[in-house]
């Protein structure tokens, strides 16, 4: 927010993802479970290292 004029500006983010809130009826969002599920397998490099 820009103090002296009052302006808000906003951009498109497609990496901020809402999560559930019970308080707001919102229910997990499905994009976020598979971004975790993705993320907790090794990379490559580390599958050889790991097994």
């Amino acid at each position: 927010m820009l103090n002296d004029s009052g302006e808000i500006w906003c951009a498109p983010n497609p990496s901020v993802r809402l999560g559930r809130n019970w308080t707001m009826g919102r229910a997990q969002n499905p994009a976020i479970d598979a971004d975790r599920a993705k993320a907790a397998q090794p990379c490559a490099e580390c599958k050889e290292v790991v097994a």
